[in-house]
């Protein structure tokens, strides 16, 4: 990434509050094979291709189409207790909060 794609891609960033993130792919910088380990770092959190994930179909179902797409997440399986939730800002802890209340069940990013 070169100095004037970084600055481009901020500039982006502030005037739309889109993540930074998907502005790189987005405008062709960076493809999201190259840039997943930096989110999985940044976030702690695994990165996860949603495009090569079973999706159980019922969890799906227990957000509303809206909240999904304005939240950009989705619940995928379960573990045990929990729901697996893949989301496109898994530290949006107001989001996962709204998951847990929503579901009734305790949530895993």
């Amino acid at each position: 990434v070169t100095t004037g794609q970084l600055e481009a891609a901020i500039e982006r960033h502030l005037k739309t509050s889109e993540n930074l993130a998907e502005v790189l792919i987005s405008n062709g910088t960076l493809s999201i094979p190259e840039i997943a380990p930096y989110i999985e770092q940044a976030s702690g959190f695994p990165f996860i291709d949603i495009g090569e994930q079973e999706i159980d179909m019922e969890l799906a179902t227990l957000v509303s189409e809206h909240f999904a797409l304005t939240n950009y997440c989705l619940p995928i399986r379960e573990s045990g207790e929990r729901l697996l939730v893949a989301m496109a800002d898994p530290l949006n802890f107001e989001v996962v909060d709204e998951l847990r209340a929503i579901t009734g069940r305790q949530v895993t990013p």
